[in-house]
């Protein structure tokens, strides 16, 4: 009711709850408020965290797969590792949070660490996922296989990237200010107007990926593009036979 706009209709306030075990695949949670929310063996799957409160999240990680989840614009400052392949994280908040512990239902500790954590997404999976403006700064990211994700204008500055897979991921736009890119591989990557300010890159692949800098004119080609499609259509028509296959590369 709430989410609908209706009379009576009140938002989800479950910050503190356990949450044990619950079935929450593709449930709508959106807007719904899970500070410190207690889930091992929850799942939720599918389900619908857009713009919901996810600080200081206590899932456990073998139970808490959200594969699919649409958690646009979500606050997940702190949140532990998760399974987010196909995971929507549009906007999400997934910077550095600090560390608590449950001592009884409605009560959290603060634990007082020399270096607090940044949020952990090391060997996670977020393959196709959509974390495009995201905010993960200090992100611990290494390992993470991020293949065909869209990661627009997303803030990462300073994150631990080292050997992720970045394979085809749209990274249009992002901030990697300070990044650790060591040993990552960015290969089919499009990398227009990323920002590499001071960034690691030592054993980076950086192979076949599209950047703003421009490839070669039409006039460099050496005869008009539709002349250059028909020897195409004629070759493939011929298997190889006549015609010329059609070679667009920079």
């Amino acid at each position: 009711m709430f989410l609908s706009a209706r009379l009576g209709g009140q938002r989800a306030l479950l910050a503190n709850r356990d949450l044990s075990g619950l079935n929450l695949a593709d449930k709508r949670l959106n807007d719904a408020d899970l500070t410190a929310a207690f889930l091992p063996a929850a799942r939720m799957a599918g389900a619908n965290l857009a713009k919901s409160t996810l600080f200081t999240l206590q899932p456990d990680a073998g139970g808490f797969a959200r594969s699919s989840a649409d958690a646009r614009r979500s606050a997940r400052r702190g949140a532990a590792r998760a399974n987010r392949e196909g995971a929507d994280l549009f906007d999400a908040d997934l910077r550095e949070g600090r560390l608590g512990q449950r001592l009884c239902m409605g009560v959290i500790e603060e634990v007082a660490v020399e270096h607090a954590a940044s949020s952990d997404l090391e060997g996670a999976r977020m393959v196709n996922a959509d974390p495009s403006q995201a905010k993960l700064s200090g992100a611990l990211a290494a390992h993470t296989d991020f293949t065909d994700a869209v990661i627009r204008r997303c803030k990462r500055v300073r994150a631990d990237l080292h050997n992720a897979t970045l394979h085809g991921a749209n990274l249009d736009g992002a901030d990697l200010s300070c990044a650790n890119l060591q040993g990552a591989s960015l290969r089919n990557a499009i990398l227009t107007d990323v920002v590499f300010h001071r960034a690691e890159m030592d054993g980076t692949d950086l192979a076949g990926v599209l950047t703003q800098k421009p490839g070669r004119r039409f006039a460099a080609l050496g005869a008009p593009v539709q002349e250059l499609l028909r020897r195409h259509e004629r070759w493939a028509a011929t298997h190889g036979a006549e015609g010329a296959p059609l070679d667009l590369s920079f």
